[in-house]
């Protein structure tokens, strides 16, 4: 099982990436559906490690409660990228953050319930990603700085 999670642990981290990096494109639909895509495989590939299948209408029930949980995060983000050049910087700095956050909480939030072997409650779900807000955030925080760094884009996730 801890290699399962070590597994499941790079698949987060990887996407969280990802989902970064696709915060910091200008167009602001764009963005929240390159992040929504990116989310969801993720699901889907946590699942597949642990063996199990990630069914469509769950999967996106899940990104369903993932926005509500974190409504607002990144409104001021993407109404900064609607202004021009400085706005579409500082937008994307504020939504990578909040991308980075949300899907890494998700991700955390979807290995407890698949670990749990339950059946899936909304209300429990959208508290164990509230709890692994604050953690999640510390971590972005420091994957932001490490990008910065190294001057390099998110690495692709790989394959499980």
């Amino acid at each position: 099982m801890e290699e399962l999670s070590s597994k499941v642990e790079k698949t987060i981290r990887n996407h969280t990436a990802l989902a970064m990096g696709a915060a910091i494109v200008p167009v602001p639909v764009a963005d929240v559906v390159a992040i929504s895509a990116i989310e969801l495989d993720m699901l889907r590939a946590i699942s597949k490690i642990y063996g199990k299948d990630l069914r469509d209408d769950l999967g996106k029930q899940i990104i369903g409660i993932a926005v509500a949980a974190t409504v607002g995060g990144g409104i001021w983000g993407a109404i900064l990228k609607l202004i021009p050049g400085i706005g579409s910087a500082a937008g994307g700095a504020i939504q990578m953050t909040v991308a980075g956050t949300i899907c890494y909480a998700l991700g955390y939030a979807y290995k407890s319930y698949v670990e749990s072997d339950g059946v899936f409650d909304p209300e429990k779900f959208k508290a164990e990603m509230i709890y692994n807000m604050k953690s999640a955030k510390e971590t972005v925080k420091k994957m932001k700085n490490e990008m910065k760094k190294k001057g390099a884009p998110p690495k692709e996730p790989q394959a499980t």
